[in-house]
């Protein structure tokens, strides 16, 4: 914003607030940053929606796949997204439970109340999360990146920031904190054992734990004094 008189001299947070639409934006915890809902609940379950059976050599004809992550989403798709958030509610709750002092749950809603909150009038039909990703101009830009291997063929670029960054910087947290909290969650898991396999890293073993051969390639807060630690960082 350098340069922008409307923001010459504002707070930073200020600045951000009315970016966000939200009139209250502070500095806050590295759980509440972590649970509020962002890119590894979007990407991996759309993703996975798509190409969870894809054999990761034969190649799709270009019309026979979304062009846009968000705007092309397909019902199976955001049915995991749905499923993924419900299981990150869970999280939530367990948090609050362990720590009733914690008071940033508000900020940890469930995603469908956050996209209609930020993106407001943007959004077409605000009905569940498979209609506002369809109808939000906001989202209506964002493409899924291919290879092309021929001639109106092309494959999923696994090397693309969905597939590689969302998995060691969001999934495992996620999981790391899950098992802290003793709170099931297959859909995660499920979402890391193909991610890993998209990326040929391993970060979560058979029985769960997040103990696989790059494991250090990913963020787990258990290491850093767990839980307890984030919600005071």
């Amino acid at each position: 914003v350098a340069g922008n008189s409307k923001y010459e001299g504002q707070d930073g947070l200020k600045i951000v607030g009315d970016l966000l639409r939200n009139p209250i934006v502070e500095r806050t915890d590295f759980l509440t940053c972590t649970l509020w809902p962002n890119n590894p609940l979007f990407h991996p379950t759309v993703l996975y929606g798509l190409f969870s059976d894809w054999d990761m050599e034969t190649p799709y004809k270009v019309e026979d796949v979304p062009a846009r992550i968000y705007a092309d989403v397909t019902q199976r798709s955001a049915d995991y997204i749905q499923k993924m958030d419900d299981e990150m509610q869970k999280i939530v709750a367990a948090v609050k439970v362990l720590y009733p002092e914690w008071d940033k749950q508000n900020n940890c809603r469930p995603l469908r109340d956050c996209l209609v909150f930020h993106y407001a009038d943007l959004i077409g039909d605000p009905t569940n999360i498979f209609t506002i990703l369809r109808t939000n101009k906001g989202y209506a830009k964002h493409h899924i990146t291919y290879k092309k291997v021929g001639e109106g063929l092309i494959v999923p670029d696994v090397t693309h920031k969905f597939f590689t960054t969302d998995l060691p910087f969001g999934l495992v947290i996620y999981k790391d904190i899950a098992n802290e909290l003793n709170v099931d969650v297959p859909v995660i898991d499920e979402l890391i054992k193909w991610n890993q396999k998209m990326v040929s890293k391993e970060f979560m073993l058979d029985d769960g734990t997040i103990n696989g051969k790059d494991v250090s390639e990913g963020v787990l807060p258990s290491k850093y004094g767990g839980i307890a630690a984030a919600v005071a960082a």
